[in-house]
């Protein structure tokens, strides 16, 4: 009779082990499949995104407008999200300077903003207001400083939030 009951509370315990690491397994793999999915969602939306920074030969004394155009086929919109990084040359040293994003009309220094968000006839945008749709370009001003020195070129490097980048070559006559 002894040995009944412990026979019995092993195979309670045996059985209790199993359940518990069959649920975690199951729990676990469906961890993993919600997480693949999402992957391929983010995979999806970046294979869907292109954009092309038009690159501004003339760089003025102070604010430079970049035009980057939606060549992609997805909306975007959160430019508070956008990364703008301007690496340059002035006076001997090279600049490489993470600018921040500001709603004001004129960018401070080391700012940027958007001017306005153009259909492809230049044309300013009535659909979606302030969302970048495809075929339409945005242009950002940026305000630099210290500014960069004449006949010198640099890089603007603009990231939107889903890791989609482009450069514009930059050159101040």
């Amino acid at each position: 009779m002894e040995t009944a009951l412990i026979t019995l509370i092993c195979v309670a315990i045996i059985i209790v082990g199993t359940v518990t690491t069959m649920m975690t397994s199951v729990q676990s793999a469906a961890s993993l499949s919600e997480s693949l999915k999402e992957m391929e969602g983010q995979a999806a939306d970046i294979r869907r995104t292109e954009i092309d920074a038009i690159d501004n030969v003339d760089v003025g004394d102070h604010d430079i407008d970049i035009t980057v155009i939606n060549d992609g086929h997805t909306d975007l919109a959160q430019f508070p999200k956008w990364d703008v990084i301007a690496r340059y040359e002035n006076s001997g040293s090279d600049y490489s300077t993470f600018l921040e994003y500001t709603t004001d009309v004129d960018p401070g220094d080391n700012q940027w903003t958007v001017v306005g968000i153009y259909m492809p006839d230049d044309t300013p945008e009535v659909m979606d207001p302030n969302i970048l749709n495809p075929g339409e370009k945005v242009v950002l001003r940026i305000g630099l400083n210290p500014l960069m020195d004449s006949t010198t070129y640099g890089r603007m490097t603009i990231s939107t939030p889903n890791g989609v980048t482009s450069q514009s070559l930059l050159y101040r006559k």
